[in-house]
């Protein structure tokens, strides 16, 4: 005995040892690395992926199974993949619905095409059995498709997908916020403010101008009509100026009036008027609208990430703020972009929804804790409906609740109101093939229904099993739509943003053009008007007006080329920058005093380098402004 004792002691403490043995290999692979810095430069992707369970520890019982593997191979090349290989009960019980449902079709057809079956009125089973079946095949065919491996395993790997989407996405928005930021405080915006002051200043001018060309005390022998050429003269060269303040002002300047149509004004008050009147709509603001629009649209994006960040944070759904999409199509999701330009007239039309709709499910989940499903309670409820959840589809208004005294049911999505609706339909069929047998006695001229009742029972089982489990089969469902929806905003996201980085680039060319050449100039009509405003005698005001015109419209003739002007031009940025301190100096210091401004513009017109070097003949001139 003490042998045996030795021996069965020994062979104890070996097989400790081994399991010893395993469990320190186990816990060793389970350390954390010893190099921190890999693990850093590895991020958490490679952490989740450790986390995720592999698809064959998921192996139990008989599944993944092959049930058609006995059969010929030209059956097994009719039947898709994700058929032939069921993963689980689910799957199986999917699978076994549609083809109960394939079956029920061929019964239906068969009896309708039965001759003996002449003496049935109504063929009410018939319809049943259609009613039933074709609001559905398409989705349990859809659902097999894409039922290709376990739900668990499936659901981490799109919601990873989804992740490195949203990362992507919150990439490009950064960088379009971040390039927003940086366009509010460049040299274009301060430019554009600039004109736009110079543009009401000029209309403050014609109105006073307007006002005091009835007070002039005119002489007989004074030149009115002079007096009038010269004034839309100088009114011309501004608007000339003014046609810079454009997007383009190489291609496109902003006429606001035609050389034409100035012709044929004849008086000062007419002049006045209607230049008046142009320029009031003739606003500067196309660089502030293009902010404005990109700001809009960055606000749309930043409210899709943060919504789906939020959606993100974790894999279950509870309660209220399920939504559940269901295989929809494209057309339901609208790009973000297109629901921040509607939010404005969306918001006028939303409605209270009743409190009670919003109420918290309970706790133990519906029928009492028994089903996984969050669609379905019992409980003391009132008699109301309304929709559920705070992200609910703008255009189906699902997910949807109705309550009646002792239950609660929220409609998902279409789907969803199809399984239920063909549940009814399969029920109210049974009874009718059932308690109608019974009722009436079987004749040799009909048709038996009784085999119809073998495909019902598979397809009644599958629709039980996918209503209570809708929501984790069909969250696959809306990941991968998210997921297409997010890939299509993107790619609308990286194309906005060439846009825009196409058009801030071109607006930074045109800089110089504004902040070198326009400015300046705006600024010297201005300072020449506010000195034309002080004259109270015609003759004295047509005198500066001559000299105005000829003065200024001599240092425009000899003004480089508009295109010369742009940004890495032939034309240094000192150069430019001098021609800009240069001419502001010229009124700076000249306190309104018109003579001392003249005198200085024709000093520059003569001694400026950039004129020198640069200059031109007669400025060509297609319309005004």
């Amino acid at each position: 005995r003490a042998p045996a004792a030795r021996r069965a002691v020994a062979r104890m403490a070996t097989s400790t040892a081994l399991r010893v043995t395993a469990a320190a290999a186990t816990a060793t692979r389970g350390m954390p690395s010893a190099t921190p810095m890999l693990d850093a430069q590895q991020g958490g992707d490679t952490r989740k992926e450790l986390d995720e369970p592999d698809p064959r520890e998921d192996q139990r019982g008989c599944f993944p199974a092959r049930p058609f593997e006995c059969c010929p191979g030209i059956v097994k090349t009719c039947l898709p993949r994700t058929v032939q290989v069921v993963q689980d009960a689910t799957h199986l019980v999917i699978v076994l619905g549609l083809l109960g449902s394939v079956a029920l079709l061929i019964m239906c057809i068969y009896l309708f095409c039965a001759g003996e079956n002449k003496h049935s009125v109504g063929w009410h089973k018939e319809i049943l059995i259609i009613v039933a079946v074709i609001p559905n095949v398409m989705y349990f065919c859809r659902m097999v498709n894409s039922y290709d491996e376990a739900i668990v395993v499936r659901e981490r790997a799109i919601a990873r997908k989804k992740q490195v989407l949203i990362n992507e996405y919150e990439t490009l928005v950064a960088n379009i916020d971040d390039m927003l930021g940086k366009a509010t405080q460049s040299s274009a915006t301060l430019a554009e403010a600039g004109f736009e002051s110079k543009r009401r200043d000029f209309i403050r001018f014609l109105t006073g101008i307007e006002d005091k060309a009835r007070l002039f005390v005119i002489s007989r022998d004074f030149d009115m009509p002079k007096m009038v050429r010269e004034f839309k003269a100088f009114v011309s060269q501004w608007l000339k100026i003014f046609a810079e303040c454009s997007v383009d002002p190489i291609h496109r300047p902003k006429y606001v009036l035609e050389v034409e149509e100035l012709a044929t004004l004849t008086s000062i008050a007419e002049v006045c008027s209607l230049v008046k009147e142009r320029l009031k709509y003739a606003e500067v603001q196309f660089i502030s609208q293009a902010h404005d629009k990109d700001m809009r649209l960055l606000r749309g994006f930043q409210q899709t990430h943060r919504r789906m960040s939020v959606a993100q944070g974790g894999l279950p759904i509870r309660g209220n703020d399920i939504e559940m999409c269901g295989v929809r199509s494209h057309n339901d999701l609208s790009p973000p972009a297109r629901e921040i330009m509607q939010s404005s007239n969306k918001n006028a039309a939303r409605t209270v929804q009743p409190a009670s709709n919003n109420r918290p499910p309970p706790a133990g989940g519906s029928f009492f804790g028994l089903f996984p499903c969050t669609w379905f309670y019992f409980g003391l409820y009132g008699c109301s409906t309304g929709s559920v959840g705070s992200e609910r589809n703008a255009r189906t208004a699902r997910p949807r609740a109705f309550e009646c005294l002792c239950m609660r049911v929220v409609l998902l999505s279409k789907e969803h109101i199809g399984l239920i609706f063909g549940l009814f339909v399969c029920a109210a069929l049974a009874l009718l093939i059932v308690f109608g047998a019974a009722i009436e006695p079987f004749k040799e001229t009909k048709v038996a229904y009784w085999p119809v009742l073998i495909p019902l029972a598979f397809y009644v089982w599958a629709l039980v099993v996918l209503l209570i489990r809708f929501e984790q089969i069909d969250k696959c469902q809306r990941l991968e739509q998210e997921i297409n929806q997010l890939i299509q905003d993107k790619e609308e996201l990286a194309k906005r943003r060439e846009d825009m980085v196409q058009f801030w680039s071109d607006m930074q060319n045109l800089t110089d053009i504004w902040v070198c050449r326009t400015t300046p100039r705006l600024d010297l009509m201005k300072e020449v008007h506010c000195a034309l405003e002080d004259f109270r005698d015609a003759g004295d005001m047509l005198h500066a007006l001559v000299r105005t015109n000829e003065r200024v419209q001599a240092m425009e003739n000899r003004l480089p080329e508009l295109p010369l002007w742009r940004r890495n031009s032939i034309i240094d940025e000192d150069t430019k920058q001098k021609f800009a301190r240069d001419l502001k100096a010229v009124f700076a210091h000249a306190d309104q005093d018109l003579p001392k401004i003249l005198c200085g513009v024709n000093a520059l017109s003569e001694e400026d380098r950039l004129m020198s070097k640069f200059a031109r003949g007669p400025a060509l001139a297609n319309g005004v402004a």
